[in-house]
């Protein structure tokens, strides 16, 4: 639920006009292509994605829908749309009001609330054709959730926009930011900067509004564009953004971002720049408690004082130029945008993540930013099993000025993104352009983190398929290039599992591994352990002795259970793990990703693991002592803690190093990283762990 003001003034309610029609049925899954005339600084959110939808053309070109461009007055906040019901196949058409002469845009913050269905919601001029209107989608609602979305809107007859409502019920809010005015009004221009972060996790808590201070902010700026995050919410809230000097009052009867407990929500936003000089907003936070992260990606500067590099929006026809790029943790691509005019130095680019497995940030930036550079910002916060879309008004970099860095955290997604426009100085409109150039395909340009593409079995590998268990016998033998349908025994040393499935069978009646192994020296390499008949019986591997190197291990209870010596687990991807909240022992799975029951010579060094239920590496001393045990150079986020120690009767555990990991906030007890007894801690090395915004990790008490 929004907690938002509810009242619309007069001048707004009778400006507005509300009409239905019968209209063909199209399924709320498949969502058009955005295809406003005019794409926005905060641009509209991108199409619900099809899961099945193929991927668009590789030649795909860019048509430029102007040529002179518009430049930008922002406003104070306002609302002008509240809560108006719409029904399926509905439109309703609002007057905006107090539009400067000659406003061809204007920039909203559009909220959908009291959603009965997916759906997609389109803005469109007023006047507009509904088959047209309905052809561009600017948000896209879905039951449960309070989804809100910049978008720039073009200006009909009479200062118009029109909303659709494609199915179901649903509730529409828009607050107004600003106007986009000709090219010979008085106007900003944007500037761009590589993105920064201005404020980090900064807490907020009920009815409380705090002032950001910018740095470095250009002479004769009028606007900021930000990102802006919200995190650890404890209650539904909205959060709004004002110029710093507007009435409290004023300012949160407007929102740009609505959240839920335990989810993590970003929206672009344009805020006009208040203060005494001119470098401050205020942002409001207005129930329970949370966090709120702040990106600069740019400034609208006057025109009269603004930079060389300074440009108006020159919108382009809405064109793919990634289209379901698959992205593993730690994934960079370099996207390089076609027909690029002369001197362009921002490109607009609404970003899409489907496909997703786990909690992510997408980091996005100029062509040739280094990478620990570009990840300091993120510009989308993708969920397990959603299409989370946002804007994002990127500089361009790359060799030619015609490239921007796409990075992926955690986890594996599915990446689009649709470019919307270009921004280009005034010196440089207008000057003939290069021949016309396709889209060429996303350049990997680094994959450190172990995730899809750097795990499991090498892609174009040819397996031949065996069905029913496997047992290897012989001291030496390879195993490789199979694919097992049953369960892998090995009785003997020394054997290496190469380019190798293994995915057990059905019909469990009792606990069962896919890897079983107790004997010395055992390799599995480039293999992927994942259960065909997922079930509260199966594990990934059981025993001891053994190398893990880029292994993908998932869809199991515990992806790794070890029960004694000699064990390195290096370069390999553990997720996804398999709970049940009720077996036939009376409880739930407690499910983790490495599991140490007793051991010594334990080795654990550049892997990620994610998506436990209890912990990413639980050592519990069940059956033995476990020492010397080396947790390096590791990504993980999952668990209750994700590293949880027990000492049970064996006392504390000797040699344990946990240094230079990153840890993620997604515990189910709040910054629960490391949870180890005191007396193993004053005998453990802990140093240089960090959470993924350079925070240091804390050891909690056990």
């Amino acid at each position: 639920m929004i907690h938002s003001p509810l009242a619309a003034s007069s001048a707004e309610s009778s400006a507005a006009t509300r009409t239905a029609r019968t209209a063909p049925y199209r399924s709320a899954h498949r969502l058009p292509r955005p295809t406003s005339v005019l794409a926005a600084l905060a641009l509209a959110v991108a199409t619900l994605v099809p899961a099945t939808a193929s991927a668009a053309p590789a030649a795909a070109t860019v048509t430029v829908s102007s040529t002179s461009g518009g430049v930008y007055q922002p406003t104070d906040p306002r609302r002008v749309m509240s809560f108006v019901p719409m029904g399926p196949a509905s439109t309703y058409t609002l007057t905006i009001t107090g539009a400067p002469a000659g406003a061809t845009a204007v920039q909203l913050n559009v909220t959908a609330t009291a959603v009965s269905q997916r759906s997609y919601v389109s803005t469109c001029a007023g006047g507009t054709a509904v088959d047209a209107c309905r052809a561009s989608s600017a948000l896209n609602p879905e039951p449960g959730y309070d989804i809100a979305g910049s978008v720039i809107v073009p200006l009909g007859s009479g200062n118009t926009v029109t909303f659709y409502n494609n199915q179901g019920s649903l509730k529409l809010i828009a607050d107004l930011e600003g106007f986009f005015v000709p090219a010979d009004s008085t106007g900003s221009l944007f500037s761009p900067v590589a993105p920064y972060r201005a404020l980090s996790f900064a807490q907020f808590g009920p009815k409380e509004s705090k002032v950001l201070t910018l740095s470095g902010v250009p002479a004769g700026a009028t606007a900021v564009a930000l990102n802006v995050t919200s995190t650890r919410q404890n209650a539904s809230t909205y959060i709004s953004a004002c110029p710093t000097g507007q009435a409290l009052a004023q300012c949160s009867a407007s929102s740009n971002l609505n959240a839920l407990p335990g989810v993590d929500v970003a929206n672009a936003v344009v805020v006009k720049l208040g203060g005494a000089a001119q470098n401050q907003v205020t942002l409001y936070n207005n129930a329970g408690t949370t966090s709120i992260i702040a990106d600069v990606t740019g400034y609208y500067v006057d025109a009269a004082s603004a930079s060389s590099a300074a440009g108006r929006l020159l919108p382009v026809a809405p064109t793919r130029v990634m289209s379901f790029q698959p992205m593993g943790a730690g994934t960079a691509v370099v996207v390089t945008l076609p027909n690029v005019p002369v001197g362009a130095t921002a490109a607009a680019v609404n970003l899409t993540s489907t496909r997703t497995t786990s909690t992510s940030y997408v980091s996005a930036c100029p062509g040739s930013t280094a990478l620990s550079t570009c990840t300091k910002a993120s510009s989308l916060n993708p969920r397990a099993n959603r299409d989370i879309s946002n804007s994002a008004l990127l500089q361009l970099g790359g060799p030619n000025g015609n490239q921007i860095i796409v990075y992926n955290n955690a986890g594996s997604t599915a990446m689009i993104a649709d470019l919307q426009g270009f921004f280009v100085p005034p010196a440089t409109i207008g000057l003939p352009q290069p021949p016309p150039t396709t889209t060429p395909p996303p350049t990997v340009i680094a994959s450190g983190l172990p995730g899809p593409t750097n795990t499991g079995v090498p892609a174009g590998a040819a397996l031949t398929v065996v069905n029913g268990d496997y047992t290897v016998s012989t001291p030496g033998a390879v195993v490789s290039n199979l694919d097992i349908r049953g369960y892998l025994r090995i009785k003997a040393d020394n054997v290496t599992v190469k380019n190798t499935i293994v995915r057990g069978r059905d019909g469990l009646t009792t606990s069962m591994s896919l890897v079983q192994s107790t004997s010395a020296g055992l390799q599995i390499v480039d293999s992927e352990l994942v259960a065909a008949y997922p079930s509260y019986y199966i594990d990934g591997f059981v025993g001891n002795n053994v190398t893990f190197t880029r292994v993908n291990i998932h869809g199991v209870v515990d992806t790794i259970k070890l029960t004694g010596d000699n064990v390195l687990i290096q370069d390999s991807w553990l997720h996804d793990n398999s709970y049940y909240a009720m077996t036939p022992s009376g409880h739930d799975t407690h499910t983790d990703n490495i599991q140490i029951q007793k051991g010594n010579n334990i080795t654990v060094r550049n892997t990620v693991m994610s998506g436990s239920r209890n912990a990413a590496m639980m050592i519990t001393q069940d059956t033995g002592p476990v020492s010397n045990v080396v947790w390096s150079g590791n990504h993980a986020d999952s668990g209750s803690c994700t590293i949880n120690i027990a000492e049970k009767t064996y006392g504390p555990i000797r040699g344990l190093n946990l240094s230079n990991n990153i840890f993620g906030y997604n515990t189910e007890i709040d910054h629960c990283s490391i949870l180890m007894p005191d007396t193993t801690k004053a005998v453990a090395t802990v140093a240089s762990n960090y959470y993924t915004d350079g925070a240091v990790v804390a050891v909690k008490r056990g």
